[in-house]
């Protein structure tokens, strides 16, 4: 026999020595693994083992793990139905907004609603019920509140036409300035105009007067001349 046969045929021996060993250990400990546990007192340093309590760890994690697996399905179904209906609210969110900025047409303009509650079986967390838009928010001037883009339109235009206002406001005012300055103007010249014309009217009454004076004159020479011409026809003894 060589060396190497020699080697193996004692390594086999000592392997089968140890098996032997480790069987007899484990005959002898045996009987303590299916003994049911003990409810007593163990003492200190001690930690007896059977199979009972591991039978009994083991039921309990599979029922553990059957209660965990049947929860976490309903919990899962939970999550993708509140998952859909998150998704159907973020749409009427978006629907909302929408809205906010300008207004919903088939209502007219109408920009924000007074959204109801859901009720408890719909909702147990008091959601607001988007969907219903039944009671419209109204403004100050009580008719139906528009939406923001609206409001900020109709908001621009009134500064636009208020800015144009004032701007005519300011050239109204320079021509009523001006306007004011020629009526001031035309005024003391028709006062000035006032006093020629008193003054050619008391000129032409004089002048009627002298007028009239000066034919009464006439008359009054041409008269005393013809009767001078008479006396000296008669002085002269001419017929």
């Amino acid at each position: 026999m060589t060396f190497i046969g020699k080697l193996l045929v004692f390594i086999n021996l000592i392997v089968g020595i140890g098996f032997a060993v480790f069987g007899t250990v484990v005959y002898s400990e045996r009987p303590t693994w299916f003994t049911p546990p003990t409810d007593g007192i163990v003492e200190k340093g001690q930690a007896p083992m059977s199979f009972a309590p591991l039978q009994a760890e083991i039921d309990a994690s599979g029922k553990s793990a059957t209660a965990a697996s049947r929860a976490w399905g309903v919990n899962w179904r939970a999550l993708k139905a509140a998952e859909t209906r998150r998704d159907e609210r973020r749409a009427l969110i978006a629907g909302l907004l929408a809205d906010a900025r300008t207004g919903d047409k088939a209502r007219g303009g109408a920009a924000f609603f007074d959204l109801p509650e859901e009720s408890r079986e719909e909702s147990p967390k008091k959601l607001l019920a988007l969907s219903i838009r039944d009671v419209i928010v109204k403004g100050p001037d009580g008719r139906d509140l528009q939406g923001s883009e609206t409001l900020q339109a109709r908001l621009d235009a009134a500064i636009k036409g208020s800015i144009e206002m004032a701007e005519k406001s300011y050239m109204h005012r320079a021509m009523i300035k001006s306007l004011t300055t020629q009526i001031g103007i035309t005024e003391i010249r028709v006062l000035k105009q006032t006093d020629i014309r008193n003054n050619l009217t008391i000129e032409a009454a004089n002048l009627a007067d002298l007028e009239v004076n000066v034919a009464l004159d006439r008359d009054t020479t041409r008269k005393r001349l013809d009767q001078l011409i008479e006396r000296l026809k008669q002085l002269s003894g001419k017929p």
